[in-house]
């Protein structure tokens, strides 16, 4: 999925949790709307060291709203998880074994805790 470069235009409404204040277009096929909100990643704080949320925040915004879709059968959550590690590398610029930790992560709770898709 091609990502638009260009970061959205956010406000944080809380320490860590976001709202897009316009559209962000990430593809042809997908937008996410004004007004989405995002945790910018559910990392425990323990492992922080290892990678703050605020550093994969627009992979994180684009992965909670496709997971929202998941929820309601219009996104993979395993497509989702793949292009957050994409994202996380390309977007957000942090290195490829952090991203790949984290889509391994990812995957662990989809199969635990969401459908496998």
């Amino acid at each position: 999925m091609g990502v638009d470069l260009n970061p959205p235009s956010i406000e944080f409404i809380a320490a860590r949790r976001v709202r897009l204040i316009e559209d962000w277009r990430i593809s042809e096929t997908l937008s996410i709307p004004t007004g989405f909100e995002s945790d910018l990643g559910s990392i425990p704080r323990i492992f922080w060291w290892f990678l703050k949320p605020e550093q994969v925040q627009y992979a994180s915004i684009i992965h909670d709203f496709e997971w929202l879709l998941g929820d309601f059968g219009k996104f993979s959550y395993y497509e989702s998880n793949k292009t957050f590690y994409q994202n996380s590398v390309y977007l957000d610029r942090i290195p490829k074994y952090k991203a790949k930790i984290c889509f391994v992560c990812l995957e662990l709770v989809r199969i635990f805790i969401k459908k496998n898709d």
